[in-house]
């Protein structure tokens, strides 16, 4: 009986001890996890923080749509419209004052240099030619006479020379026959001069009388013919429209107006390509001849003459024609969109897009208007990425998102 009590005992205090040794090790795992939510939970806060706020910073970051600038090689091709012109061309007028009696050549008739167009009757003309020829006869004929006066007022001054000596006449009667002998020479030199005079007159008139025949000054197309039979026809340009028009078509010469951004590299002998609506796809070629060597100060082009063979005759003066020409650059030029350019206060400028995806703007050069887009002459080489509408909120260092434009001309990247 007295050893079962103190078994019973310790049979009771052990339970009560496993069941402390639990509470204290629940205490603690709970102080464990408070301290460790306590340290984690600010982490993950700030770490979620930091994921949004990186999020609505990408959100904020302004995408724009960039391209590369396309760059074309120093031979430029270009179109521009030109006006088709006779190589020579001029108006006949009349030299003479008198009537058509006769006409012998018309309109798109080919003519050679000297060729007979048309004849005149020339009446009052032929009167003065006559009286002409009259008055020189006579002067002629003044001449013969003076000259016989002045033989013999020699022959008398020199025997009245030999008498002086004999003392047979008086020293005044020498004077006065030698005096009457000067006054026959100085006659004589007079007559000579009047025939002179009178004879080119004739020849003037009669140089006038051979403008009664009307010829071509060289070869070529009569384009116009203003007279009739019986028209009077007066001397000089004042009396209104020529008689004839004659033009060299074949070969003939184009003008255009090259703009100044082309003008320095025209050269003579440059090939140059001639069309003409009339014949749809078919070139005509032709040569750059010469150049004005300036600038119209008012167009800013340089005027160029180019010449085209017409042989089968297809092409007319006056025509209208669309000229190809070919210039050679000193260098490439890039092509962008008009809309990429940017005009303010610092000049002429694109944004780009750099390395470091933020915008830097480069100033720029602009060439040739091409339209939709224009040929930038200096500021870029075609490696750059240029925005293709840079919003007016865009500054130096702005960052951006690029996205490759689709827009035609320039490739994206």
């Amino acid at each position: 009986m007295t050893d079962t009590a103190p078994t019973t005992s310790s049979a009771r205090a052990a339970p009560f001890r496993l069941g402390r040794r639990a509470v204290i090790a629940g205490a603690v795992a709970v102080v464990l996890l408070l301290l460790f939510l306590a340290g984690f939970l600010p982490r993950w806060r700030a770490q979620r923080a930091l994921v949004a706020a990186t999020a609505s910073a990408i959100s904020s970051v302004p995408e724009v749509s960039v391209f590369h600038p396309r760059i074309e090689d120093g031979r430029q091709t270009f179109t521009l419209p030109g006006n088709i012109q006779a190589l020579e061309t001029t108006a006949v007028f009349a030299r003479a004052t008198g009537y058509v009696r006769r006409w012998v050549a018309d309109i798109g008739d080919r003519v050679m240099a000297g060729q007979l167009l048309a004849e005149l009757d020339t009446p009052d003309l032929d009167q003065q030619l006559e009286n002409a020829r009259k008055l020189l006869n006579e002067t002629r004929a003044s001449l013969a006479q003076a000259s016989a006066n002045a033989r013999y007022a020699g022959q008398n001054a020199t025997r009245y020379q030999g008498l002086i000596k004999e003392q047979a006449v008086s020293q005044q009667e020498v004077d006065l026959t030698q005096s009457q002998a000067d006054i026959g020479v100085a006659n004589v030199r007079a007559a000579q001069a009047a025939i002179a005079a009178q004879a080119a007159t004739v020849r003037q008139l009669e140089e006038l009388k051979s403008f009664a025949r009307i010829t071509a000054p060289f070869a070529g197309t009569i384009t116009a013919r203003n007279i009739d039979r019986g028209n009077l026809v007066v001397p000089g340009t004042a009396s209104g429209k020529p008689l004839y028009t004659i033009a060299i078509s074949n070969p003939l010469r184009v003008f255009v107006q090259v703009p100044q951004p082309f003008a320095p590299r025209i050269q003579v002998g440059t090939p140059v390509t001639v069309r003409v609506k009339e014949f749809p796809g078919r070139d005509f070629l032709a040569k750059v001849t010469r150049f004005s060597g300036a600038l119209d100060p008012a167009s800013r082009t340089l005027t160029v003459e180019a010449e085209v063979a017409n042989d089968g005759g297809e092409l007319f003066p006056g025509e209208y024609a669309d000229v190809t020409l070919t210039s050679s650059l000193a260098h490439g030029a890039a092509v962008i969109p008009v809309a990429a350019l940017v005009f303010d206060a610092q000049g002429t400028r694109v944004a780009t897009v750099d390395s470091a995806l933020k915008v830097h703007f480069v100033p720029v050069m602009v060439g040739r208007d091409l339209g939709q887009q224009v040929e930038i002459v200096s500021g870029l080489t075609g490696q750059e990425t240029v925005i293709a509408a840079p919003a007016a909120s865009l500054v130096e260092g702005t960052p951006v998102k690029p996205v490759a434009s689709i827009s035609g001309g320039t490739s994206g990247r």
